[in-house]
Parts: C-alpha cells; structure tokens; sequence
C-alpha cells in the first residue's frame, strides 16, 4: 500500500476541488440579444450602418472581412 505524503494528498483535493468549481461555474445563463441595444443606445444600428458604409467607400472589402469575422470570432447561436 502506498503512503501519500499530506502535501499530494492536499494537491490532490485542491484539483478536485477547483475540477469541480470549474463545471459548475461554466454553464452561463449569458445569452446574446438582438434588442440588446434598444433601450440603452436606440441609434446603434444607424451608427454601425454608417461607420461601415464610409469604411467600405475607402476599401470594397471590408464589408466581407467584418461577416467572416463575426462568423470566425462571435459566431451567434440562436
């Protein structure tokens, strides 16, 4: 029978510990909203609109890099 030291044994638990801390606190009830912005900033979307348009008037691609980056990086699930 092998014999823990009390420092392995307490590593050991301090794992388990936070294994368990750690899958219970990852399941978010965070979830993304199209209204998000409604009450806070009603102009947002004029403004998102705007911004890219004028981007766009100075380099046609940007349109295209700003939909492959919400798909790659803030890819929204419903």
């Amino acid at each position: 029978m092998a014999v823990f030291a009390p420092k392995t044994i307490f590593f050991f638990f301090l794992h388990a510990l936070l294994l368990l801390l750690s899958t219970t606190f990852s399941q978010s009830k965070a979830a993304l909203s199209s209204q998000y912005y409604d009450q806070t900033c009603p102009q947002a979307e004029k403004i998102i609109l705007q911004a890219v348009y004028n981007a766009s008037m100075h380099d046609p691609k940007v349109p295209a890099r700003i939909l492959r980056m919400f798909f790659h990086d803030c890819f929204i699930r419903n």
